[in-house]
């Protein structure tokens, strides 16, 4: 794939199609970006900033390759709203790694206690994700405590509960629950999406920062952090763990039939490797589904925003923007 000329304001992938945003996340998966050390990344910032000042790209430090690299590492790394530096723990890069092991512990588990400390592990690792991610907002500690504690006992009663009604319940609903992937497909999504909502339900009564589409900031809005929380929802509560949980039980029982492949010996690396090559897709696959930065019909925002004005065509806007988070 070539290489396209930098921009600032741009992005290496056309954001507007689900191929460009897969292929963005892509990158924002890449292991790579937990080795990043914050020398580097101020060795980024300076490569942008000589940019800013020389847009000129023939320099040998300065192609449109190395500035598209440095600009991957600060996207990856660096929280688009507040300039922090992502711990490496909560990076989208280490989502992949960490939730591996989750997933295939959900898949092998079929005890009641089993699958609450997976989705315990899966919830709490979630919350900082979430956290860590966030949209905007600053949350005390107290906040935070209460948020986790809400999260993690909602999934850990969520589970609990559909795999007590999977056994007891209507005999539609004992079919539904003797399939491997239902009850822990059904658990994750609604404790998944539960854990978004408590883990960022402050953005609600704070507000997201509203821009245009040059950047520069408009005013903060509770309707932008409701339309960024619901896509959040939708992509990574809702539609990530259907290809995690379904995918892996399908796919090893086709291998199984295959001459060669059906000793139980092979039965738990053959599902290590269906989980790996879901979450390799799944994962860019379901946050490409919406655009990170959030593009808002002013007439959807609250009235102040409705007649916010473009300085060079002193024209009300028809598009601002928001970060959506993670």
């Amino acid at each position: 794939m070539s290489t396209p000329p930098f921009t600032l304001d741009g992005s290496r992938f056309d954001q507007s199609t689900f191929a460009g945003r897969f292929l963005g996340f892509m990158h924002m998966i890449d292991p790579s970006l937990l080795l990043v050390s914050t020398e580097q990344l101020e060795d980024d910032r300076a490569l942008i900033d000589r940019f800013k000042k020389n847009p000129v790209t023939n320099a040998t430090d300065m192609t449109d390759e190395a500035l598209w690299a440095s600009r991957k590492r600060l996207d990856g790394v660096i929280h688009p709203t507040f300039q922090e530096e992502i711990h490496p723990f909560f990076r989208m890069a280490a989502f992949i790694p960490v939730n591996l092991p989750i997933v295939a512990g959900m898949l092998a588990t079929s005890s009641v206690q089993g699958q609450l400390f997976w989705q315990w592990a899966n919830q709490t690792y979630n919350s900082g994700l979430n956290y860590a991610n966030r949209a905007g907002g600053d949350v005390d500690t107290t906040e935070i405590a209460t948020n986790y504690g809400l999260a993690v006992g909602t999934a850990c009663g969520l589970a609990a509960a559909l795999k007590r009604f999977a056994t007891t319940g209507p005999p539609l609903i004992r079919r539904l629950g003797a399939k491997p992937w239902a009850i822990p497909y059904l658990s994750v999504a609604a404790a998944g999406s539960a854990n978004i909502y408590f883990s960022r339900r402050s953005e609600l009564t704070q507000g997201v920062q509203v821009c245009r589409e040059d950047g520069t900031a408009v005013g903060v809005s509770q309707e932008a952090a409701k339309q960024g929380l619901i896509q959040t929802i939708a992509s990574r509560g809702v539609a990530l763990p259907l290809p995690l949980l379904v995918f892996p039980p399908l796919l090893v029982s086709g291998m199984s039939r295959l001459p060669g492949l059906g000793s139980p010996r092979l039965k738990a690396p053959l599902e290590l490797a269906a989980v790996t090559v879901a979450l390799c897709g799944a994962v860019p696959a379901a946050i490409a589904l919406f655009p990170q930065k959030l593009e808002l019909d002013p007439k959807s925002l609250e009235p102040r925003f409705q007649n916010v004005v473009d300085p060079a065509t002193n024209k009300p806007v028809t598009s601002l923007f928001a970060n959506k988070g993670l």
